[in-house]
């Protein structure tokens, strides 16, 4: 069964439920320096492209989790406005969604493809299951998460 099928709220909690858990992954991406991206994405290196992909999610994902699909474009003018954005599969049983996440200069997106849900029942929210999904995908944070990070001896 596909997101083809769903209504539109739940299309778009499905939609907002993947940006949410995203976000840090497209934090690390912002690192990356721009023309080295934009390159890549031109160039049609795709396994550079994956490895960046994966090398982000890997501090807020389990392996395999998100994945590049393959599919990249990137657009650059001389007013400074630069977007990139990379085609992500993002999966952990049942599920297996197809997205877009853009990176521009002041803010992203994500652009829901496609969701599938194995064994899911007909009547069977979608969103619900995505959000499982997410959550057994994600890493646990470090015990101590939230406190300052310092490399200052006797600092909190």
């Amino acid at each position: 069964m596909t997101i083809s099928r769903e209504t539109v709220s739940e299309r778009a909690e499905c939609e907002r439920l993947l940006a949410e858990a995203l976000r840090p992954v497209a934090s690390e991406l912002r690192l990356v320096d721009l023309d080295e991206l934009i390159f890549c994405v031109k160039a049609g290196e795709h396994a550079n492209m994956a490895d960046l992909v994966a090398s982000c999610a890997e501090l807020y994902f389990r392996p395999g989790a998100i994945d590049f699909a393959l599919g990249a474009q990137a657009r650059a003018s001389w007013e400074g406005s630069a977007c990139v954005s990379l085609d992500i599969e993002f999966k952990q049983q049942p599920v297996t969604a197809f997205l877009r996440l853009t990176l521009g200069p002041e803010r992203g997106g994500v652009e829901l493809f496609g969701v599938h849900a194995t064994g899911r029942a007909p009547a069977q929210a979608l969103a619900p299951i995505l959000a499982e999904a997410i959550e057994r995908a994600r890493i646990a944070p470090p015990s101590g998460a939230g406190a300052t990070a310092t490399d200052k001896p006797g600092a909190p």
